[in-house]
């Protein structure tokens, strides 16, 4: 099952008019958001009202290994930067949106000169987590198009994003050790990966795989490592490491044997997934050699 965030249906309604009304709150606001406005110069003793949302906004499902970084972003998934909120201030100033350089859970509403019309954050809910509050805060009075309606309501129409992104651990316990074309690790139910040398033999053109890049799988030691043409990456050598899912499982380790590896038709797989980020542990190294 893929990692999905979707809406619940749950919204932040922020009323201008004095008073507690609709989801407006006198409690205190989080402190990472609280903080981090005063930082700002945004005191929040100093806005004209705060709202949260009665339950999660948003709703977190799929996830296979942890959430990783939850977002304020734009539809790309990156920063937002300037871009359009839609909305403008009682005198007419238009208010872009800015995604807070410390706290990406934190999305500034600024008008050109710099001043912080509203705001709002993303509390982060359930262990693990699985959803997320909205709170927003309001600085100036904003324009609305029926002045005669006191409860004329305006939003952000869909400029506001949020991005979210899993971390997966893989190990390779179970890798058919030797001199191996491919291996192919991760849960069947997530993401995968596929390695293979830098320069791999084109295996079904025929030859043997030992004359260009092979993986070489060492069981020695705590645990299960790979290198490139032996025990070792040596400089100049690499791996190719490919986010996949729908791995044919039959050629995903520990299924995989040392036959199988060898052949380049078992490296099957439906999608390729966009990673953000990944490390790696360095299992030994070899004096001498080439720097680490």
């Amino acid at each position: 099952m893929a990692l999905s965030v979707t809406l619940t249906g749950t919204t932040v309604t922020l009323d201008e008019t004095a008073g507690l009304q609709n989801d407006d709150t006198n409690t205190a606001l989080p402190t990472a958001f609280s903080s981090r406005l005063t930082a700002l110069g945004a005191d929040p003793a100093t806005a004209i009202n705060a709202a949260v949302s009665n339950g999660n906004v948003i709703s977190i499902s799929g996830v296979t290994g942890s959430v990783g970084n939850i977002a304020f972003t734009d539809s790309t998934g990156g920063a937002l930067d300037g871009d359009s909120s839609g909305l403008f201030t009682n005198d007419g100033e238009e208010i872009f949106l800015f995604t807070d350089t410390q706290n990406d859970n934190i999305v500034l509403g600024k008008t050109s000169a710099g001043a912080i019309a509203f705001a709002v954050y993303l509390e982060e809910t359930g262990s693990p987590v699985s959803g997320g509050k909205f709170w927003s805060i309001q600085y100036e009075a904003l324009e609305h198009p029926d002045a005669t309606n006191p409860d004329d309501s305006i939003d952000l129409d869909g400029n506001l994003k949020v991005s979210v992104s899993e971390e997966i651990n893989f190990a390779f316990a179970g890798a058919p050790s030797g001199s191996n074309l491919f291996m192919m690790f991760g849960n069947p139910a997530s993401t995968q990966i596929v390695v293979i040398g830098k320069d791999p033999l084109d295996q079904s053109a025929g030859g043997n795989i030992t004359t260009k890049d092979v993986l070489n799988i060492s069981q020695a030691g705590s645990t299960t490592s790979f290198g490139v043409n032996g025990n070792q990456i040596n400089p100049g050598e690499g791996a190719f490491i490919t986010y996949v899912t729908g791995a044919n499982t039959n050629f995903l380790v520990p299924n995989l044997d040392q036959n199988e590896a060898d052949v380049e038709a078992n490296i099957a797989f439906t999608n390729v997934v966009n990673a953000s980020s990944a490390s790696f542990t360095v299992n030994q190294t070899n004096p001498g050699v080439g720097p680490v």
